[in-house]
């Protein structure tokens, strides 16, 4: 709110405010008034909120333990419109960016082993499904998409619904699944209700649980399964 009324050109944000997470007051601020440059201060120097920040539209990063100096350097250099990242950080940093695209070289050469029907049943999973649902979407019986899941979990080489869920709800993976959607529907002319879970994976958190999903259920021992 501060921000919008007074439109600053460089705002300093914390990680640390009471009534909103620092990463999503600077997405916010970044679609609001794009003109304005965030400055990221952190307690430490944790790699994935370096990641986080930057992919929100922080222009800058530092702890707090940086000097005054540094920081009224900062706000400088990214009022010019260039990114500042401590030293020391930076190494780290793309050290993990490194890493993250190898991950996401793997995961996608795990997807691209899975045929269409797994993909869309794939996709059905990361939206909640379970075998009823799956099958009602792709006109299939709940043993057949069963089976289904059965070989998407070992091409993917995972151990449960979940973690299938969560490897297609990565950021990249996600964007990937999509458009492998787009162009099997380009292919056939057409597509059915599975094409519908695909693009809500747009608009999904990455971080899910199986008790947040549609159609996850519990057992007796209070244990989460999907039927």
């Amino acid at each position: 709110v501060e921000a919008e009324r007074h439109r600053p050109d460089v705002v300093i944000l914390t990680d640390g405010l009471p009534h909103r997470d620092g990463v999503q007051a600077t997405s916010l601020i970044r679609k609001r008034i794009p003109h304005t440059r965030v400055v990221f201060l952190a307690d430490d120097e944790d790699n994935d909120m370096v990641i986080a920040a930057l992919e929100a539209g922080a222009s800058g990063y530092l702890t707090k333990t940086c000097v005054l100096q540094e920081l009224i350097e900062a706000t400088r250099v990214v009022s010019r419109g260039e990114t500042l990242v401590q030293s020391r950080t930076l190494g780290r940093l793309i050290d993990r960016l490194m890493r993250r695209r190898a991950e996401r070289t793997t995961g996608i050469r795990a997807l691209s082993r899975l045929t269409r029907r797994e993909r869309e049943v794939l996709a059905l999973l990361a939206a909640g499904g379970n075998n009823r649902s799956i099958g009602e979407a792709l006109f299939i019986s709940p043993q057949t998409a069963r089976t289904h899941v059965q070989h998407v979990l070992s091409k993917l080489g995972v151990h449960s619904r979940l973690a299938a869920a969560a490897f297609a709800m990565q950021d990249g993976i996600r964007d990937e699944l999509r458009a492998m959607s787009a162009n099997d529907r380009a292919g056939t002319g057409g597509g059915d209700r599975s094409d519908e879970a695909v693009s809500t994976l747009a608009g999904s958190a990455t971080g899910i649980g199986a008790a947040e999903l549609p159609g996850a259920a519990r057992n007796g021992r209070g244990a989460d399964r999907w039927n």
